[in-house]
């Protein structure tokens, strides 16, 4: 199984990006990152991460791959979690294509590019 823990369900995802995902866990299950108040300190983060990484290994079986993006300091806690307990964890990794607007403001269109594993 491949676990979509992020803020964008693959349903919206581009064909390359859902066969990379079925390449590396097969079936695709979305969970929704958790909201993060970025009022939090790092110790309500870390226990915020616990908490949802307790929600989430009893599902994982051995050779499900999970993708974690959301608010960079929960991400580091729960990645760091769920490697702890053996589990693979990958980023989406994307190009990033800016045109500059008349008006001065920025179109960026993101295009998938390859999971990576995180370290």
């Amino acid at each position: 199984m491949f676990y979509n823990v992020s803020n964008h369900p693959s349903a919206g995802w581009g064909g390359r990006q859902v066969a990379a995902a079925r390449a590396l866990g097969g079936e695709i299950a979305d969970v929704p990152f958790p909201a993060v108040d970025p009022t939090l300190t790092a110790t309500q983060v870390g226990a915020l991460a616990s908490e949802f990484a307790a929600s989430l290994i009893p599902r994982l079986k051995s050779g499900d791959v999970v993708h974690v993006m959301g608010e960079l300091c929960m991400v580091y806690a729960l990645v760091g979690l769920l490697r702890a307990h053996g589990v693979r964890c990958v980023a989406s990794t994307t190009a990033r294509q800016a045109v500059e607007m008349p008006d001065g403001s920025k179109l960026s269109h993101f295009r998938f590019v390859a999971f990576r594993d995180y370290l």
